[in-house]
């Protein structure tokens, strides 16, 4: 299937972009299981490198020229990726754990649903991917953003376990600000101001290269690196060098743009979300400007990691994987912005492995969730999957093979916060909901009893849903699965 059929047939607004992004870089769409791959020297302990941006959503990455030239054109993109609980801490935390966010708990951004502090006392510190590589032989880092509200109530310069090399940004507060900032080095807290040069991805970038110069030192050691930019979160500020470029950049008016009419959808979105005035759409495409030029110095990022990787020798025993946290509403829908609705705007997210035995410029169609972080990171450091984790290793993909096996289906799943009450269901808060995607169908249960389903093939922008007249036949296999996912538990189950 080429990734023109893809358009048609598996239903995203955001694989448009997708498209252009291969048309410009020449890439090819090829998921047999016999499809050749680029020969290099077996690697039996590779270095790992896990890219994580913040709300990035994919008509972003039209503007990100060297994640598309030396990623996407020398890598595997995916096409489907995905995350299972679009909210940041949820999803990070599943990146982490390997487990979806009604096994790991971690369910909000804040106390006493989410947030750090969660994630800590939940015990999740002590079964999770840095320690794990960490007693797996790695020498690890995390640069940048953890998870909301670190460091909580732990002490200013906390470290959590299996982490050899720390510098995390703090977020306390539930903002991640790209000046004015405190950082804990290593150990040792350190404030940022407001020059050019305390622009945080820069810094980022800084601390990156002393990383990787310092693991050359201790060649014969892996490690695994984490970086962790909030680009480009709000509010979504740009480099002093970047802040007049792409003058004329607007967000891309899809067919939901704006979206005409709500009738068919629930009643936290058809009774709130008025049409959008052109104040609002001027509102939309300001911040996709901003949020595109935030963006520019992460690419930059991407580049001097390639750079150094390349300079030490280590490019061709790395493994460098692009992601995002979650994807990101904007105009579509009525949205001016959002994220943990259960759109494909926002359970959609940019995926780009480069790496050892990974063919140049070829694109996968297989479905690929943010659960199968972990899994893969572990079976390609060597090291054993714990039996908690619920995703599954990506490796096979990775090395153009697709197993007969491999999902057809997933879960998707958000918790209402509890600082929204059920009053605020009125004021647009998205109640709970657990939804099922396949190849054709997205379909959704809300707490309130609410449902929506979409075929993705005749309706990829979700303009009309089928809820009100599909047939048992149609929507009695889609809640059987989903009641069998929403409580699964291990990669078996869950796959």
């Amino acid at each position: 299937m080429n990734v023109f059929t893809q358009r048609r047939t598996a239903g995203s607004l955001i694989i448009a972009a997708t498209a252009v992004l291969f048309l410009r870089c020449g890439g090819s769409s090829d998921t047999s299981s016999d499809s050749p791959t680029t020969p290099t020297t077996p690697v039996t302990t590779p270095n790992l490198v896990l890219i994580l941006t913040d709300d990035q959503d994919l008509a972003t990455m039209a503007h990100m020229p060297i994640v598309r030239d030396r990623m996407a054109a020398r890598g595997l993109s995916f096409n489907n990726a995905f995350v299972t609980d679009s909210l940041c801490c949820p999803s990070r935390a599943t990146i982490l754990t390997g487990q979806y966010a009604h096994n790991h708990g971690v369910q909000s951004n804040e106390p006493p649903q989410g947030g750090f502090d969660v994630f800590r006392d939940l015990g999740h510190e002590r079964n999770s991917l840095g320690l794990w590589l960490n007693r797996g032989g790695y020498t690890t880092a995390l640069i940048g953003k953890y998870l909301n509200r670190y460091p909580g109530t732990s002490p200013a310069n906390y470290i959590p376990p299996g982490w050899t090399d720390w510098y995390s940004f703090f977020s306390n507060v539930g903002s991640d600000a790209y000046y004015n900032y405190s950082m804990n080095e290593s150990g040792t807290v350190v404030r940022y101001g407001t020059r050019p040069e305390d622009y945080i991805t820069d810094v980022l970038a800084t601390k990156t290269l002393q990383f990787l110069d310092r693991a050359e030192a201790n060649d014969a050691k892996p490690f695994f690196l984490h970086i962790t930019p909030n680009a480009p979160h709000r509010p979504s500020e740009p480099a002093p060098r970047h802040a007049s470029l792409l003058p004329n950049v607007q967000m891309p008016r899809t067919p939901n743009w704006n979206e005409a009419d709500l009738s068919d959808k629930p009643a936290w979105l058809r009774n709130v979300f008025q049409p959008l005035s052109r104040s609002d759409e001027n509102v939309v495409d300001y911040l996709f400007q901003q949020r595109s030029l935030s963006l520019l110095a992460v690419d930059e990022l991407v580049g001097r990691v390639l750079d150094k990787l390349e300079a030490l020798g280590e490019m061709s025993n790395t493994y460098v994987i692009f992601t995002s946290d979650n994807g990101f509403l904007q105009g579509s829908h009525r949205f001016v912005r959002g994220k943990d609705a259960p759109y494909e705007e926002s359970i959609r997210v940019p995926l780009i492995v480069r790496g050892p035995n990974i063919r140049a410029g070829s694109t996968s169609d297989s479905f690929v969730l943010n659960n199968d972080f972990a899994p893969t990171l572990l079976e390609l450091a060597g090291v054993a999957i714990p039996d908690s984790v619920d995703g599954r290793s990506i490796v096979p993909l990775l090395n153009g093979r697709t197993p007969t096996d491999w999902r057809t289906d997933f879960l998707i799943e958000h918790w209402r916060p509890a600082s929204q009450s059920e009053e605020d269901e009125g004021n647009g808060a998205i109640p709970d909901y657990f939804g099922l995607r396949n190849d054709r169908y997205a379909y959704i249960e809300y707490s309130t009893g609410e449902r929506e389903l979409y075929d993705l093939r005749s309706d990829p922008y979700q303009l009309q849903s089928l809820h009100g007249s599909a047939s048992s036949s149609t929507l009695g296999p889609l809640q059987q699965r989903l009641n069998a996912l929403k409580t699964c538990k291990g990669a078996a189950a869950c796959k």
